[in-house]
Protein backbone atom coordinates (compact mmCIF):
# COMPACT_ATOMS: atom_id res chain seq x y z
CA UNK A 1 0.00 0.00 0.00
CA UNK A 2 1.16 3.28 -1.45
CA UNK A 3 2.24 5.49 2.17
CA UNK A 4 -0.22 8.66 2.40
CA UNK A 5 1.41 12.09 1.47
CA UNK A 6 1.15 14.61 3.93
CA UNK A 7 -1.17 17.91 3.04
CA UNK A 8 -1.61 21.01 4.28
CA UNK A 9 -4.37 20.32 6.13
CA UNK A 10 -3.14 17.68 8.36
CA UNK A 11 -0.44 20.25 10.02
CA UNK A 12 -1.38 22.00 13.32
CA UNK A 13 -2.50 25.39 12.16
CA UNK A 14 -4.84 24.63 9.43
CA UNK A 15 -7.14 21.32 10.99
CA UNK A 16 -9.87 23.58 11.48
CA UNK A 17 -9.84 24.74 7.78
CA UNK A 18 -13.96 24.18 6.71
CA UNK A 19 -15.32 25.10 2.97
CA UNK A 20 -16.43 29.03 2.96
CA UNK A 21 -20.52 28.91 2.50
CA UNK A 22 -20.59 32.26 1.51
CA UNK A 23 -21.37 34.26 -2.13
CA UNK A 24 -19.36 37.28 -3.71
CA UNK A 25 -22.43 39.89 -1.92
CA UNK A 26 -21.81 38.56 1.17
CA UNK A 27 -17.80 39.42 0.97
CA UNK A 28 -18.51 43.15 -0.05
CA UNK A 29 -21.14 43.46 2.54
CA UNK A 30 -18.97 42.28 5.29
CA UNK A 31 -15.72 44.17 4.04
CA UNK A 32 -18.00 47.20 4.58
CA UNK A 33 -19.65 46.40 7.20
CA UNK A 34 -16.00 45.60 8.96
CA UNK A 35 -13.40 47.94 7.44
CA UNK A 36 -15.89 51.04 5.53
CA UNK A 37 -13.03 53.66 6.11
CA UNK A 38 -10.20 51.55 4.70
CA UNK A 39 -8.89 52.06 1.25
CA UNK A 40 -10.27 48.84 -0.62
CA UNK A 41 -8.99 49.59 -4.30
CA UNK A 42 -6.11 52.30 -5.72
CA UNK A 43 -5.99 52.58 -9.27
CA UNK A 44 -3.59 55.61 -10.35
CA UNK A 45 -5.49 58.77 -8.98
CA UNK A 46 -7.96 57.53 -7.44
CA UNK A 47 -8.52 55.52 -3.96
CA UNK A 48 -11.54 53.85 -3.00
CA UNK A 49 -12.86 52.56 0.74
CA UNK A 50 -14.66 49.38 0.78
CA UNK A 51 -17.99 51.86 1.88
CA UNK A 52 -17.59 53.59 -1.19
CA UNK A 53 -17.09 50.36 -3.64
CA UNK A 54 -19.81 48.51 -1.74
CA UNK A 55 -22.52 51.97 -2.41
CA UNK A 56 -21.29 51.75 -5.88
CA UNK A 57 -21.93 47.92 -5.97
CA UNK A 58 -25.48 48.53 -4.67
CA UNK A 59 -25.96 51.06 -7.02
CA UNK A 60 -25.08 49.31 -10.66
CA UNK A 61 -26.73 46.33 -8.81
CA UNK A 62 -30.12 48.36 -8.49
CA UNK A 63 -29.68 49.67 -12.17
CA UNK A 64 -29.07 45.92 -13.50
CA UNK A 65 -32.51 44.87 -12.06
CA UNK A 66 -34.34 47.69 -13.59
CA UNK A 67 -32.34 46.71 -17.06
CA UNK A 68 -34.10 43.65 -16.15
CA UNK A 69 -31.42 41.62 -16.00
CA UNK A 70 -32.47 38.13 -13.94
CA UNK A 71 -30.78 35.77 -11.88
CA UNK A 72 -28.53 33.26 -13.88
CA UNK A 73 -28.25 36.05 -16.80
CA UNK A 74 -24.85 35.75 -17.95
CA UNK A 75 -23.32 39.42 -18.18
CA UNK A 76 -19.95 40.04 -19.58
CA UNK A 77 -17.13 42.73 -18.19
CA UNK A 78 -14.83 44.09 -20.96
CA UNK A 79 -12.59 46.15 -18.92
CA UNK A 80 -9.27 46.90 -17.86
CA UNK A 81 -7.48 47.04 -14.32
CA UNK A 82 -9.83 50.68 -13.28
CA UNK A 83 -10.84 51.33 -9.55
CA UNK A 84 -14.54 50.58 -10.31
CA UNK A 85 -13.49 46.49 -11.72
CA UNK A 86 -14.50 45.73 -7.87
CA UNK A 87 -17.99 47.24 -7.87
CA UNK A 88 -19.01 45.67 -11.05
CA UNK A 89 -18.17 42.33 -10.38
CA UNK A 90 -20.13 42.59 -6.97
CA UNK A 91 -23.09 44.34 -8.59
CA UNK A 92 -23.50 41.01 -10.88
CA UNK A 93 -23.18 39.28 -8.20
CA UNK A 94 -25.48 40.89 -5.79
CA UNK A 95 -28.38 40.25 -8.64
CA UNK A 96 -27.28 36.70 -9.00
CA UNK A 97 -26.46 36.96 -12.93
CA UNK A 98 -23.47 35.03 -13.88
CA UNK A 99 -19.89 36.95 -14.77
CA UNK A 100 -18.49 36.49 -17.89
CA UNK A 101 -14.72 38.18 -18.33
CA UNK A 102 -13.04 39.25 -21.08
CA UNK A 103 -9.56 39.51 -21.95
CA UNK A 104 -8.42 42.76 -22.21
CA UNK A 105 -6.40 42.40 -25.14
CA UNK A 106 -9.25 40.48 -27.07
CA UNK A 107 -9.60 41.47 -31.12
CA UNK A 108 -12.62 41.50 -32.90
CA UNK A 109 -12.83 38.00 -33.57
CA UNK A 110 -11.89 36.90 -30.39
CA UNK A 111 -14.71 39.23 -28.52
CA UNK A 112 -17.27 37.78 -31.21
CA UNK A 113 -16.57 33.74 -30.08
CA UNK A 114 -16.27 34.30 -26.40
CA UNK A 115 -19.76 36.55 -25.69
CA UNK A 116 -21.41 33.81 -28.23
CA UNK A 117 -20.10 31.26 -26.60
CA UNK A 118 -20.75 31.84 -22.94
CA UNK A 119 -24.47 33.46 -24.20
CA UNK A 120 -24.14 36.95 -22.41
CA UNK A 121 -27.03 38.70 -22.95
CA UNK A 122 -25.34 41.30 -21.31
CA UNK A 123 -21.87 43.67 -21.84
CA UNK A 124 -20.44 46.22 -19.54
CA UNK A 125 -17.23 47.56 -20.83
CA UNK A 126 -14.91 50.42 -21.02
CA UNK A 127 -14.63 52.76 -24.38
CA UNK A 128 -11.08 51.84 -25.28
CA UNK A 129 -7.88 50.51 -23.51
CA UNK A 130 -5.61 53.28 -24.40
CA UNK A 131 -2.07 51.98 -22.62
CA UNK A 132 -3.23 49.09 -25.16
CA UNK A 133 -4.25 51.34 -28.29
CA UNK A 134 -7.20 49.11 -28.48
CA UNK A 135 -10.51 50.57 -29.15
CA UNK A 136 -13.53 48.57 -27.89
CA UNK A 137 -16.03 50.97 -29.42
CA UNK A 138 -14.42 50.76 -32.78
CA UNK A 139 -14.12 47.07 -32.60
CA UNK A 140 -18.21 46.70 -31.49
CA UNK A 141 -18.67 48.71 -34.48
CA UNK A 142 -16.90 46.74 -36.74
CA UNK A 143 -18.52 43.55 -35.27
CA UNK A 144 -21.82 44.83 -35.11
CA UNK A 145 -22.71 47.90 -37.47
CA UNK A 146 -26.19 47.89 -36.88
CA UNK A 147 -24.95 49.37 -33.27
CA UNK A 148 -25.21 52.60 -34.16
CA UNK A 149 -28.79 52.51 -35.00
CA UNK A 150 -30.26 50.47 -32.31
CA UNK A 151 -31.96 52.15 -29.30
CA UNK A 152 -30.03 51.21 -25.96
CA UNK A 153 -32.12 47.86 -24.56
CA UNK A 154 -33.34 46.86 -27.78
CA UNK A 155 -30.16 45.42 -30.04
CA UNK A 156 -30.05 42.63 -32.27
CA UNK A 157 -26.96 42.08 -33.93
CA UNK A 158 -26.66 39.39 -36.55
CA UNK A 159 -22.98 37.93 -35.54
CA UNK A 160 -23.83 38.70 -31.54
CA UNK A 161 -27.59 37.19 -31.02
CA UNK A 162 -27.49 36.81 -27.64
CA UNK A 163 -26.80 40.60 -26.49
CA UNK A 164 -29.22 42.48 -25.68
CA UNK A 165 -27.48 45.47 -23.41
CA UNK A 166 -24.73 47.13 -23.73
CA UNK A 167 -23.57 49.13 -21.00
CA UNK A 168 -20.23 51.79 -21.35
CA UNK A 169 -18.51 52.90 -18.71
CA UNK A 170 -17.19 56.70 -18.57
CA UNK A 171 -18.69 59.68 -18.92
CA UNK A 172 -19.68 59.82 -23.43
CA UNK A 173 -22.51 58.32 -24.38
CA UNK A 174 -22.39 55.93 -27.37
CA UNK A 175 -25.71 55.25 -30.26
CA UNK A 176 -27.54 51.87 -28.84
CA UNK A 177 -25.09 51.60 -25.71
CA UNK A 178 -25.97 52.76 -22.35
CA UNK A 179 -24.09 54.08 -19.96
CA UNK A 180 -23.29 53.07 -16.54
CA UNK A 181 -24.76 56.86 -15.05
CA UNK A 182 -27.78 55.93 -17.16
CA UNK A 183 -28.00 52.37 -15.26
CA UNK A 184 -27.37 53.35 -12.27
CA UNK A 185 -29.86 56.63 -12.14
CA UNK A 186 -32.32 54.06 -13.50
CA UNK A 187 -31.82 52.06 -10.36
CA UNK A 188 -32.61 55.02 -8.46
CA UNK A 189 -36.53 53.78 -7.74
CA UNK A 190 -35.38 50.29 -7.13
CA UNK A 191 -35.73 50.00 -3.10
CA UNK A 192 -33.23 48.27 -0.52
CA UNK A 193 -35.70 45.48 -0.02
CA UNK A 194 -35.99 44.47 -3.72
CA UNK A 195 -32.12 44.37 -3.70
CA UNK A 196 -31.56 42.38 -0.50
CA UNK A 197 -34.36 39.97 -1.49
CA UNK A 198 -32.90 39.54 -4.96
CA UNK A 199 -29.32 38.81 -3.02
CA UNK A 200 -31.12 36.11 -0.89
CA UNK A 201 -31.61 33.93 -3.74
CA UNK A 202 -27.93 33.71 -4.45
CA UNK A 203 -26.41 30.63 -2.93
CA UNK A 204 -22.62 29.22 -2.57
CA UNK A 205 -23.45 26.84 -4.82
CA UNK A 206 -24.79 28.72 -7.64
CA UNK A 207 -22.71 29.58 -10.86
CA UNK A 208 -20.41 33.02 -9.72
CA UNK A 209 -18.76 32.44 -13.09
CA UNK A 210 -17.59 31.37 -16.69
CA UNK A 211 -14.15 32.13 -17.08
CA UNK A 212 -12.19 31.03 -20.41
CA UNK A 213 -9.21 28.93 -20.01
CA UNK A 214 -5.91 30.84 -21.18
CA UNK A 215 -5.68 28.50 -24.50
CA UNK A 216 -2.05 27.56 -24.17
CA UNK A 217 -2.87 24.68 -26.32
CA UNK A 218 -5.64 25.78 -28.45
CA UNK A 219 -9.25 26.83 -28.56
CA UNK A 220 -10.09 28.23 -24.91
CA UNK A 221 -12.92 26.29 -23.09
CA UNK A 222 -15.52 28.04 -20.54
CA UNK A 223 -15.19 27.41 -16.80
CA UNK A 224 -18.55 27.15 -14.98
CA UNK A 225 -17.29 28.32 -11.49
CA UNK A 226 -19.32 28.53 -8.14
CA UNK A 227 -19.19 31.18 -5.18
CA UNK A 228 -18.33 29.02 -2.43
CA UNK A 229 -15.27 27.35 -3.60
CA UNK A 230 -14.55 30.53 -5.52
CA UNK A 231 -13.81 31.81 -1.63
CA UNK A 232 -12.46 29.37 -0.06
CA UNK A 233 -10.00 28.75 -2.19
CA UNK A 234 -7.92 32.14 -1.62
CA UNK A 235 -9.43 32.03 2.43
CA UNK A 236 -6.83 29.29 2.44
CA UNK A 237 -4.40 31.29 0.75
CA UNK A 238 -4.72 34.28 2.84
CA UNK A 239 -4.16 31.85 5.83
CA UNK A 240 -0.84 30.92 4.35
CA UNK A 241 0.08 34.14 4.17
CA UNK A 242 -0.61 35.28 7.68
CA UNK A 243 -2.65 38.38 5.27
CA UNK A 244 -4.42 40.94 7.80
CA UNK A 245 -6.04 44.22 7.00
CA UNK A 246 -2.85 46.14 7.53
CA UNK A 247 -1.23 44.72 4.05
CA UNK A 248 -1.11 46.19 0.52
CA UNK A 249 -1.38 43.65 -2.29
CA UNK A 250 0.52 44.85 -5.75
CA UNK A 251 -1.66 43.32 -8.95
CA UNK A 252 -0.39 43.93 -12.20
CA UNK A 253 -2.21 41.25 -13.58
CA UNK A 254 -5.46 41.69 -15.50
CA UNK A 255 -8.24 41.35 -13.16
CA UNK A 256 -10.55 39.66 -15.95
CA UNK A 257 -8.48 36.65 -15.17
CA UNK A 258 -8.81 33.45 -12.50
CA UNK A 259 -5.63 34.80 -10.76
CA UNK A 260 -6.93 38.49 -10.62
CA UNK A 261 -10.18 37.49 -9.70
CA UNK A 262 -9.32 35.03 -7.03
CA UNK A 263 -5.83 36.03 -5.73
CA UNK A 264 -7.20 40.13 -6.21
CA UNK A 265 -10.61 40.68 -5.68
CA UNK A 266 -11.40 37.81 -3.09
CA UNK A 267 -7.94 37.80 -1.55
CA UNK A 268 -8.34 41.51 -0.90
CA UNK A 269 -11.87 42.20 0.07
CA UNK A 270 -12.21 38.49 2.29
CA UNK A 271 -9.28 39.50 4.70
CA UNK A 272 -9.78 43.72 3.99
CA UNK A 273 -6.41 44.07 2.93
CA UNK A 274 -5.58 46.84 0.19
CA UNK A 275 -5.34 46.29 -3.69
CA UNK A 276 -3.23 48.50 -5.49
CA UNK A 277 -3.91 48.12 -9.49
CA UNK A 278 -1.86 48.09 -12.59
CA UNK A 279 -3.35 49.00 -16.19
CA UNK A 280 -0.70 47.45 -17.94
CA UNK A 281 2.38 45.80 -16.37
CA UNK A 282 5.11 47.99 -16.77
CA UNK A 283 8.60 47.12 -14.57
CA UNK A 284 9.44 50.51 -13.67
CA UNK A 285 6.30 51.43 -11.83
CA UNK A 286 5.67 48.33 -10.35
CA UNK A 287 8.82 48.84 -8.54
CA UNK A 288 7.70 52.80 -7.84
CA UNK A 289 4.43 51.40 -6.67
CA UNK A 290 5.78 49.07 -4.01
CA UNK A 291 7.68 51.73 -2.94
CA UNK A 292 5.36 54.49 -2.65
CA UNK A 293 2.15 52.32 -0.88
CA UNK A 294 4.83 50.08 1.13
CA UNK A 295 3.54 47.21 -0.85
CA UNK A 296 3.64 44.11 1.56
CA UNK A 297 2.51 41.42 -0.83
CA UNK A 298 2.74 40.75 -4.34
CA UNK A 299 1.35 38.69 -6.92
CA UNK A 300 3.54 37.80 -10.27
CA UNK A 301 4.51 35.26 -13.37
CA UNK A 302 8.30 34.79 -14.20
CA UNK A 303 8.40 37.24 -17.23
CA UNK A 304 7.38 40.08 -14.51
CA UNK A 305 9.76 39.00 -12.02
CA UNK A 306 12.61 38.63 -14.88
CA UNK A 307 11.84 41.88 -15.82
CA UNK A 308 11.83 43.86 -12.95
CA UNK A 309 15.36 42.04 -12.14
CA UNK A 310 16.45 43.74 -15.37
CA UNK A 311 14.94 47.62 -14.96
CA UNK A 312 17.58 49.64 -14.15
CA UNK A 313 15.66 51.21 -11.32
CA UNK A 314 15.87 47.52 -9.10
CA UNK A 315 18.73 48.20 -7.13
CA UNK A 316 17.85 51.54 -5.75
CA UNK A 317 14.17 50.93 -5.08
CA UNK A 318 13.47 50.65 -1.32
CA UNK A 319 11.51 46.92 -1.01
CA UNK A 320 11.92 46.70 2.64
CA UNK A 321 7.83 46.83 2.53
CA UNK A 322 7.53 43.75 1.18
CA UNK A 323 6.71 40.74 2.91
CA UNK A 324 5.15 37.33 0.98
CA UNK A 325 3.70 36.83 -2.74
CA UNK A 326 3.66 34.49 -4.62
CA UNK A 327 4.99 33.59 -8.50
CA UNK A 328 2.49 31.85 -10.40
CA UNK A 329 0.70 31.31 -13.88
CA UNK A 330 3.58 28.63 -14.87
CA UNK A 331 6.66 27.36 -13.41
CA UNK A 332 9.58 29.15 -11.65
CA UNK A 333 12.92 28.49 -12.20
CA UNK A 334 15.02 27.75 -8.90
CA UNK A 335 17.73 30.63 -9.05
CA UNK A 336 14.50 33.40 -9.63
CA UNK A 337 12.88 31.94 -6.77
CA UNK A 338 15.93 32.60 -4.60
CA UNK A 339 16.52 35.79 -5.85
CA UNK A 340 12.96 36.75 -5.19
CA UNK A 341 13.15 35.46 -1.42
CA UNK A 342 16.78 37.28 -0.67
CA UNK A 343 17.25 40.11 1.02
CA UNK A 344 20.61 41.04 -0.62
CA UNK A 345 20.13 44.62 -1.50
CA UNK A 346 20.56 45.16 -5.20
CA UNK A 347 20.27 41.17 -6.17
CA UNK A 348 17.37 40.29 -4.58
CA UNK A 349 13.69 41.07 -4.62
CA UNK A 350 13.09 41.77 -0.49
CA UNK A 351 10.51 39.40 0.01
CA UNK A 352 11.63 35.91 2.39
CA UNK A 353 8.30 35.12 2.34
CA UNK A 354 7.48 34.25 -1.51
CA UNK A 355 6.02 31.77 -2.69
CA UNK A 356 4.94 29.08 -5.51
CA UNK A 357 1.79 28.36 -6.47
CA UNK A 358 0.05 25.96 -8.40
CA UNK A 359 -3.27 25.73 -9.11
CA UNK A 360 -5.93 25.60 -12.55
CA UNK A 361 -9.15 27.66 -13.83
CA UNK A 362 -10.71 24.10 -13.37
CA UNK A 363 -9.81 23.93 -9.67
CA UNK A 364 -11.37 27.37 -9.18
CA UNK A 365 -7.59 28.80 -8.24
CA UNK A 366 -4.73 27.73 -6.11
CA UNK A 367 -4.30 24.18 -5.10
CA UNK A 368 -1.20 23.98 -3.62
CA UNK A 369 1.50 26.31 -1.83
CA UNK A 370 5.12 26.73 0.42
CA UNK A 371 4.21 28.43 3.68
CA UNK A 372 6.36 31.44 5.13
CA UNK A 373 8.59 28.97 6.73
CA UNK A 374 9.33 26.41 4.32
CA UNK A 375 13.03 25.28 3.63
CA UNK A 376 14.68 26.75 1.20
CA UNK A 377 15.28 23.32 -0.85
CA UNK A 378 11.56 22.93 -0.54
CA UNK A 379 10.77 26.65 -1.28
CA UNK A 380 13.25 26.47 -4.52
CA UNK A 381 12.39 23.34 -5.96
CA UNK A 382 8.83 22.86 -5.28
CA UNK A 383 5.06 24.14 -5.07
CA UNK A 384 4.79 23.00 -1.97
CA UNK A 385 2.06 20.85 -0.13
CA UNK A 386 -1.72 20.50 -1.03
CA UNK A 387 -4.28 22.79 0.07
CA UNK A 388 -6.42 21.58 3.18
CA UNK A 389 -10.10 20.13 1.58
CA UNK A 390 -8.83 18.46 -1.94
CA UNK A 391 -8.23 14.91 -2.43
CA UNK A 392 -4.86 14.55 -4.12
CA UNK A 393 -3.48 11.16 -6.20
CA UNK A 394 -0.59 11.71 -8.39
CA UNK A 395 -1.44 8.48 -10.88
CA UNK A 396 -0.01 6.31 -14.33
CA UNK A 397 -1.59 8.09 -16.76
CA UNK A 398 -2.56 5.23 -18.91
CA UNK A 399 -3.59 2.87 -15.91
CA UNK A 400 -4.52 5.49 -12.74
CA UNK A 401 -2.24 3.11 -10.90
CA UNK A 402 -1.49 5.34 -8.00
CA UNK A 403 2.59 6.22 -7.54
CA UNK A 404 4.91 6.49 -4.59
CA UNK A 405 6.83 9.05 -3.32
CA UNK A 406 9.27 10.37 -5.72
CA UNK A 407 7.04 8.07 -8.77
CA UNK A 408 6.28 10.66 -11.39
CA UNK A 409 2.10 10.47 -12.60
CA UNK A 410 -0.45 12.98 -13.82
CA UNK A 411 -2.02 15.33 -11.17
CA UNK A 412 -5.91 14.35 -10.12
CA UNK A 413 -7.86 16.14 -7.94
CA UNK A 414 -11.07 15.58 -6.32
CA UNK A 415 -13.50 17.69 -4.35
CA UNK A 416 -15.46 20.88 -4.04
CA UNK A 417 -12.71 22.54 -6.17
CA UNK A 418 -13.66 21.14 -8.47
CA UNK A 419 -15.04 23.22 -11.71
CA UNK A 420 -18.96 22.29 -12.60
CA UNK A 421 -18.54 21.84 -16.27
CA UNK A 422 -17.03 22.95 -19.12
CA UNK A 423 -20.05 25.14 -20.64
CA UNK A 424 -21.18 23.51 -23.53
CA UNK A 425 -18.93 21.09 -23.76
CA UNK A 426 -19.87 18.31 -22.34
CA UNK A 427 -17.28 16.08 -24.10
CA UNK A 428 -14.40 18.01 -22.94
CA UNK A 429 -16.28 17.90 -19.61
CA UNK A 430 -16.34 14.19 -19.60
CA UNK A 431 -13.11 13.68 -20.64
CA UNK A 432 -11.31 16.36 -18.12
CA UNK A 433 -13.74 15.01 -14.98
CA UNK A 434 -13.97 11.34 -14.85
CA UNK A 435 -15.37 9.41 -11.57
CA UNK A 436 -15.46 13.02 -9.56
CA UNK A 437 -11.55 13.24 -10.08
CA UNK A 438 -10.24 16.25 -12.24
CA UNK A 439 -7.33 15.18 -14.37
CA UNK A 440 -5.29 18.33 -14.41
CA UNK A 441 -2.51 17.55 -17.58
CA UNK A 442 -0.25 18.28 -15.05
CA UNK A 443 2.96 15.43 -14.13
CA UNK A 444 4.30 15.89 -10.91
CA UNK A 445 6.21 13.37 -8.05
CA UNK A 446 4.70 13.77 -4.22
CA UNK A 447 8.24 13.22 -1.30
CA UNK A 448 7.00 11.67 2.17
CA UNK A 449 6.47 15.25 3.08
CA UNK A 450 3.74 15.80 0.97
CA UNK A 451 6.03 18.12 -1.20
CA UNK A 452 4.81 18.60 -4.90
CA UNK A 453 7.37 18.81 -7.92
CA UNK A 454 5.66 19.71 -10.98
CA UNK A 455 7.94 17.79 -13.77
CA UNK A 456 6.01 19.06 -17.05
CA UNK A 457 3.00 18.54 -18.88
CA UNK A 458 1.52 15.21 -20.80
CA UNK A 459 0.09 17.40 -24.01
CA UNK A 460 4.04 18.62 -24.07
CA UNK A 461 5.09 15.55 -24.12
CA UNK A 462 7.55 15.35 -27.33
CA UNK A 463 7.99 11.52 -28.81
CA UNK A 464 11.17 11.19 -30.04
CA UNK A 465 11.71 8.03 -32.31
CA UNK A 466 9.66 6.45 -29.43
CA UNK A 467 11.55 8.27 -26.49
CA UNK A 468 9.28 10.46 -24.51
CA UNK A 469 10.41 13.81 -23.79
CA UNK A 470 9.20 16.11 -21.77
CA UNK A 471 10.34 20.45 -22.38
CA UNK A 472 10.74 21.02 -18.71
CA UNK A 473 13.79 18.68 -18.42
CA UNK A 474 15.63 20.41 -21.33
CA UNK A 475 14.53 24.05 -20.40
CA UNK A 476 15.71 23.69 -16.74
CA UNK A 477 19.73 22.91 -18.53
CA UNK A 478 19.09 25.01 -21.18
CA UNK A 479 18.59 27.92 -17.98
CA UNK A 480 21.68 26.96 -16.65
CA UNK A 481 23.56 28.90 -19.41
CA UNK A 482 25.13 32.06 -17.98
CA UNK A 483 24.05 33.75 -21.22
CA UNK A 484 19.71 32.83 -21.49
CA UNK A 485 17.54 34.74 -19.67
CA UNK A 486 14.34 32.25 -20.46
CA UNK A 487 13.67 29.40 -22.66
CA UNK A 488 11.08 27.30 -23.92
CA UNK A 489 11.19 24.38 -25.63
CA UNK A 490 8.14 22.80 -27.72
CA UNK A 491 7.58 19.76 -30.37
CA UNK A 492 7.51 20.67 -34.08
CA UNK A 493 6.83 17.84 -36.99
CA UNK A 494 9.69 15.62 -38.84
CA UNK A 495 9.79 13.79 -41.44
CA UNK A 496 12.58 11.17 -39.50
CA UNK A 497 11.13 10.43 -36.12
CA UNK A 498 7.45 12.01 -36.22
CA UNK A 499 8.31 15.22 -34.10
CA UNK A 500 11.54 16.75 -32.80
CA UNK A 501 12.17 19.01 -29.57
CA UNK A 502 12.86 23.03 -30.78
CA UNK A 503 13.69 25.86 -28.92
CA UNK A 504 12.93 29.72 -28.45
CA UNK A 505 15.84 31.48 -26.24
CA UNK A 506 15.78 34.62 -25.04
CA UNK A 507 19.26 36.30 -24.24
CA UNK A 508 20.17 38.47 -21.16
CA UNK A 509 20.81 41.68 -21.81
CA UNK A 510 24.00 42.77 -23.85
CA UNK A 511 25.04 39.49 -24.30
CA UNK A 512 25.23 37.62 -27.59
CA UNK A 513 24.96 33.69 -28.66
CA UNK A 514 24.81 32.14 -31.98
CA UNK A 515 23.15 28.61 -32.57
CA UNK A 516 26.71 26.54 -32.59
CA UNK A 517 27.36 27.40 -29.23
CA UNK A 518 23.66 26.58 -27.20
CA UNK A 519 24.21 23.21 -29.51
CA UNK A 520 27.18 22.65 -28.38
CA UNK A 521 26.26 23.34 -24.86
CA UNK A 522 22.92 20.83 -25.47
CA UNK A 523 25.49 18.41 -26.90
CA UNK A 524 27.56 18.35 -23.84
CA UNK A 525 24.64 18.43 -20.85
CA UNK A 526 22.09 16.03 -22.16
CA UNK A 527 20.93 12.79 -24.29
CA UNK A 528 20.86 13.43 -28.41
CA UNK A 529 17.37 13.07 -28.75
CA UNK A 530 17.03 15.75 -26.23
CA UNK A 531 19.13 18.26 -28.23
CA UNK A 532 16.42 20.49 -29.95
CA UNK A 533 16.56 19.68 -33.70
CA UNK A 534 16.12 23.66 -34.12
CA UNK A 535 16.94 27.16 -32.18
CA UNK A 536 15.61 30.13 -32.76
CA UNK A 537 16.80 33.57 -30.75
CA UNK A 538 13.87 35.63 -29.52
CA UNK A 539 12.71 38.84 -27.81
CA UNK A 540 9.22 37.78 -26.26
CA UNK A 541 7.27 34.61 -26.06
CA UNK A 542 3.87 34.73 -26.84
CA UNK A 543 1.92 34.75 -23.42
CA UNK A 544 -1.74 33.91 -22.62
CA UNK A 545 -3.40 36.58 -20.09
CA UNK A 546 -2.37 34.65 -17.24
CA UNK A 547 1.25 34.52 -18.40
CA UNK A 548 1.67 31.48 -20.08
CA UNK A 549 3.82 30.53 -22.44
CA UNK A 550 1.61 29.40 -25.40
CA UNK A 551 3.65 26.68 -26.69
CA UNK A 552 1.08 25.80 -29.59
CA UNK A 553 1.31 29.25 -30.65
CA UNK A 554 5.55 28.88 -31.04
CA UNK A 555 5.16 25.50 -32.60
CA UNK A 556 2.43 27.45 -35.05
CA UNK A 557 5.13 30.16 -35.95
CA UNK A 558 8.16 27.80 -36.32
CA UNK A 559 6.35 25.46 -38.51
CA UNK A 560 5.47 28.24 -41.02
CA UNK A 561 9.09 30.28 -40.91
CA UNK A 562 10.61 26.96 -41.42
CA UNK A 563 8.59 25.31 -44.32
CA UNK A 564 8.06 22.55 -41.60
CA UNK A 565 4.62 21.66 -42.93
CA UNK A 566 5.00 19.06 -45.03
CA UNK A 567 6.53 17.25 -42.33
CA UNK A 568 3.51 17.36 -40.46
CA UNK A 569 1.52 15.79 -42.91
CA UNK A 570 4.26 12.60 -43.30
CA UNK A 571 3.91 12.56 -39.23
Amino acid sequence: MKKKAITLGELEEFRDVQPVRKTFADIIDEAAANSPDREAVISGDTRLTFAEVHKRANKVAKGLIKLGIQKGDHVAILMQNIAEYPSIVFAISKVGAVIVTCNTRFMKDELQYILNKSEANTLIMTSEFPEAKISYIEMLNELAPGLSSSQPGELNLSKLPAIRRIVVFGNDSYKGCYTLADVEEMGQDVTDETLNNRQSQVKPDDTALIIFTSGTTGFPKGCVLRHGPMITQPAINGRIWKISEKDVMLLPLGLFTLFGLSAGIMFCFIFCATLVLEKVFDPGLTLELIQKERVTIVAFVPTMVTALFEHPNFASTDLSSLRTGNIGGTLCPPEMMRRARSTKRGWGLNCPGMTTVYGLTESHGSLASGTLDEPEDKALYTVGRFFPLVEVRIVDPPTGEEKGPGEEGEVIVKGDCVLTEYFREPEQTAEKIRDGWLHTGDLATRDEDGYCRITGRITEMIIIGGFNLYPKEVENKIREHPKVMDVSVFRVPDEKYGEVPAANIMLKPNVSMDEAEIREFCRNNMAKYKVPKYFQFVKEFPLSASGKVQKFKQSAEMIEELGLGEAKKAS
